[in-house]
């Protein structure tokens, strides 16, 4: 069953480097399509896994007590290892901290709006909004990549707005408000990209007076970051925030 479950994780690499459908059972796999344009002359594998790629033939496949030379097996049995030129690293074991990193900002929590109990959370994907048919936006398509239970919630992101006036806002927490109830998500979690945090949470708190808001602003994120909330530190009107930006577009 396991090894089943790691031979489905590498389809959908498979099916995003040879640019072909993702089945819909395993859509929620995939954090992004984004490649760059060109044919592919070869593949490098990077990270701990890569060790038992380039260097089959382990015995004990429970060595590090995670699945990662099992995972290697499956990327060994891939399309891409078979039909790409296989190159090695020269670091292979250290190569993953090029494509991750973190950094940490404190939010005023004046100009925020976050429920008494909804801190802390970890591990909280972003979900950009696409557009809809109508020109409005919609979080949903996203937020379904980051299925229940195994994300407990999401941050749905507010990009720039053409206008901050109060009928632009309330229309935006209108939108928010119905998507939030169709996702589930608890608490809900949204962070816009301009100073309309307060406005915007106490809005979405009268068209969901029973829902736990974190409403933030003032934080710079990218398609494939990560948030840690941790609870407002003691004495001060202040939420730290992690960014973990684990995935790159490029």
């Amino acid at each position: 069953m396991l090894k089943q479950c790691l031979a489905r994780m590498v389809r959908c690499v498979d099916a995003v480097l040879f640019d072909e459908a993702v089945p819909t059972a395993e859509a929620a796999l995939v954090i992004s399509r984004e490649m760059p344009q060109g044919n592919y002359e070869g593949i490098v594998f990077s990270g701990g896994v890569a060790r038992y790629i380039y260097q089959p033939g382990w015995r004990e496949w429970w060595v590090h007590g995670d699945v990662g030379p099992l995972l290697a097996e499956a990327f060994r049995q891939s399309r891409a290892f078979r039909e790409l030129k296989v190159h090695e690293g020269s670091e292979t074991i250290h190569a993953t901290v090029l494509g991750a990193g973190a950094h940490t900002v404190n939010i005023s929590g004046s100009t925020i709006t976050v429920s008494p109990h909804a801190l802390p959370l970890r591990n909280v994907p972003a979900v950009y909004p696409e557009i809809r048919t109508d020109g409005r936006w919609t979080w949903l398509p996203g937020a379904k990549n980051f299925p229940q239970p195994l994300y407990r919630t999401v941050a749905l992101i507010v990009p720039t707005l053409p206008d901050t006036d109060f009928s632009t806002i309330t229309g935006v927490a209108d939108d928010l408000a119905a998507e939030l109830q169709t996702i589930g998500a608890l608490p809900a979690v949204v962070v816009a990209q301009q100073d309309i945090a307060k406005v915007l949470g106490q809005s979405l708190l009268r068209r969901l007076p029973e829902r736990e808001l974190v409403c933030v602003d003032g934080i710079d994120l990218k398609m494939g970051d990560f948030l840690d909330f941790a609870r407002p530190l003691p004495h001060e009107e202040a939420v730290p925030v992690i960014v973990k930006t684990l995935v790159f577009a490029r």
